[in-house]
């Protein structure tokens, strides 16, 4: 896989991104099958830098920095819904 593209995993997760020969690249949305997401950059399919992890079911997020596919540090965490996500703009309802 080459471009922007979505991978469907067999689990019902999906990952939007960029790819580059086969492995996320940049920016990128995973979304699980019941609705929580994580938004952050990949390098090489890692995570890398500040990923935002929101679960629906309990309304909280979540936002972490991860180095090379390993969680670093939880930056801050809270309460609240989804509101709006978007490729420049992430907007909570605490």
């Amino acid at each position: 896989m080459h471009g922007r593209g979505i991978f469907c995993y067999n689990t019902g997760h999906y990952l939007e991104s960029y790819f580059y020969e086969n492995f996320a690249q940049g920016p990128g949305c995973l979304t699980y099958p019941n609705g929580s997401l994580l938004k952050g950059n990949f390098n090489k399919g890692q995570l890398d830098g500040q990923v935002l992890f929101y679960q629906k079911d309990k309304d909280s997020w979540t936002l972490q920095d991860f180095e090379g596919g390993k969680l670093k540090k939880v930056v801050s965490e809270g309460k609240g819904k989804l509101l709006e996500l978007s490729k420049k703009r992430v907007e909570l309802q605490y």
